[in-house]
């Protein structure tokens, strides 16, 4: 009698330590399964992209003063750029162009212009167009028949409007001023200060990577 007692005993305690790891295993099945779901938002412009922009501009001086001696006037003359500009957000974006510039004078001598400029753009987007606004400031070697100024100040503003064909391209245009004054009387007190201001319609290509 006593065994029996003492098998029913142990058969009982067995079952009670058993019952709670089977509620809890019916509790985890009953409970439906939680993913963790990682959502991800493609846009045509982020933080790190970067693009390579190629121009041409049609430059046109306006307000020229004198260019050295006498009263200079000069015909349009035209820009070929090269640039390099990094995304710091979707919409803000900092870079560098190089150009090299050309405009005849009435009298047939060229004034080239060498220009450096470091750019901030802020650059809105409605679908696949996109607006950059861009301000630049920078410096420029400038010569005229046998003189040459270095370094020359460059202001720089740009209102544009592109397309954005894919992921890879996009091509626009722009209006471009610039500003690049002249302070030959700090070298010599005879020569004349040149309030060089050039306005240009730019075509442009850019490769974003």
């Amino acid at each position: 009698m006593k065994k029996i007692f003492k098998s029913a005993a142990v058969f009982i305690l067995s079952a009670l330590i058993c019952m709670p790891l089977t509620a809890q295993e019916n509790d985890f099945k009953d409970e439906p399964q939680k993913e963790d779901l990682v959502e991800y938002v493609y846009q045509m412009n982020q933080k790190g992209d970067q693009y390579i922009k190629v121009a041409i501009s049609a430059m046109n001086p306006i307000g020229f003063g004198n260019m050295f001696e006498g009263t200079a006037k000069m015909y349009t003359g035209g820009m070929g750029s090269l640039g390099y500009h990094y995304f710091i957000k979707p919409w803000l974006i900092a870079g560098a162009d190089i150009g090299f510039g050309f405009c005849t004078t009435i009298g047939k001598h060229i004034f080239n212009y060498i220009p450096f400029v470091a750019t901030l753009t802020y650059q809105p987007t409605f679908r696949q167009f996109e607006f950059p606004i861009t301000v630049g400031l920078g410096f420029a070697t400038e010569t005229y028949i046998n003189y040459k100024y270095f370094p020359g100040l460059v202001l720089k503003g740009e209102v544009g409007a592109y397309w954005r064909i894919n992921a890879s391209w996009s091509v626009g245009a722009d209006v471009t001023y610039f500003f690049m004054p002249q302070f030959a009387q700090l070298y010599n007190k005879e020569a004349h200060n040149i309030l060089g201001q050039f306005v240009g319609g730019t075509i442009g290509a850019r490769y974003h990577f």
